[in-house]
């Protein structure tokens, strides 16, 4: 089973401080803004943990009576 998506990040560089930030525009991941690094390539790691956090999905019991929790891996980056 796979299933694959994309989220959307727009990396700028700030010329005044020299460090690269990044802002996530997607509706269900609102707020997720950082960076403050000094290469393009820290900042996509960032976000990359940033989002991953966003994502992850506290344990909690199923919900429906006899139902069957299970939790998807996901990757970013």
């Amino acid at each position: 089973m796979t299933a694959r998506s994309r989220i959307r990040v727009e990396f700028f560089f700030d010329p005044e401080f020299q460090l690269w930030h990044y802002a996530v525009n997607e509706p269900d991941l609102p707020g997720i803004n950082g960076g403050g690094v000094p290469t393009l390539e820290a900042a996509r790691q960032h976000a990359a943990e940033v989002i991953a956090l966003a994502l992850r999905s506290e344990e909690k019991p199923a919900e429906q009576q006899g139902g069957h929790v299970e939790y998807l891996p996901i990757v970013v980056g």
